[in-house]
């Protein structure tokens, strides 16, 4: 997520710096909270992408069965991987496409991989909860 909005000159500097403070805030506090003794493994922050962004993705009706059950599963099961397998599942990734293209009202950039696809829906997410 972090290279992918470094990577893209269309990405507003606002969105580049929340994504690289909210990545880096926290890796820090679960560095931190793995080093404690007292904190079990149970307790340390969720690095889950959909948790990180979770304030800035839009709510649409298909969002808890495609986000949360089908995102890693069906539709990019290799996100942010060296696994270079592709594995999606067509079907999935255009119901994907379609509820989170008319949830953000805009469209989706289709001329990249999956990855990148779902890094999209991020950026264009925080993207549009900055505007509004």
């Amino acid at each position: 997520m972090l290279e992918y909005s470094r990577s893209c000159s269309n990405i507003s500097n606002r969105v580049q710096e929340i994504i690289c403070e909210r990545i880096q805030s926290i890796v820090s506090k679960y560095w931190d909270d793995y080093q404690n003794v007292d904190i079990s493994d149970d307790e340390l922050p969720d690095l889950d992408i959909r948790k990180v962004f979770s304030d800035f993705t839009p709510d649409f009706e298909l969002k808890h069965y495609l986000e949360s059950e089908k995102l890693f599963r069906n539709i990019c099961p290799y996100f942010n991987t060296r696994d270079t397998h592709d594995l999606t599942d067509i079907g999935y990734l255009g119901r994907f496409i379609n509820e989170t293209n008319n949830a953000l009202g805009q469209q989706l950039n289709l001329e990249q991989t999956v990855d990148g696809l779902i890094c999209d829906y991020f950026v264009q997410s925080i993207q549009n909860k900055i505007k509004n």
